[in-house]
């Protein structure tokens, strides 16, 4: 019994990204979010827990763009994430953007799929996530 659940844990992660691989072909665009709350980590921690996420979501799901949103909580709205910018982002690597370039880019893009961490990564209402789907 062991075996087998080591098994399908093991052949996750090449099953999923050979499905990314095929959205791909068929011209979807995958994205990732990652999210950090208002805690009290410095900039540099901040940072480094985001780019941390940020490289995960490159290298499990390959997403082809990264938004961040280093200062929400999981159950805010996200249509109302990063109207400020009193954050700096330069030190991260490979981030396209914040909640609100995510936000435009859905609205002018067809065929996109979405990847976060973990449902809290993204919010944990339910009722803000469908709005927010619509």
């Amino acid at each position: 019994m062991s075996y087998g659940i080591a098994k399908a844990i093991k052949d996750y992660i090449p099953k999923y990204q050979e499905q990314l691989k095929q959205m791909k072909k068929n011209n979807d665009s995958i994205i990732g979010y990652c999210r950090k709350s208002c805690t009290s980590e410095d900039d540099e921690a901040r940072v480094r827990l985001l780019q941390s996420m940020a490289n995960k979501l490159k290298a499990r799901s390959l997403v082809d763009r990264v938004y961040v949103s280093p200062y929400s909580m999981a159950n805010g709205k996200i249509r109302s994430r990063d109207f400020s910018r009193d954050y700096d982002l330069s030190g991260m690597e490979d981030i396209t953007g914040t909640t609100q370039d995510m936000i435009s880019y859905i609205s002018i893009t067809p065929n996109v799929s979405h990847v976060v961490l973990d449902f809290a990564g993204l919010t944990t209402d339910v009722n803000d996530l469908k709005q927010f789907l619509l």
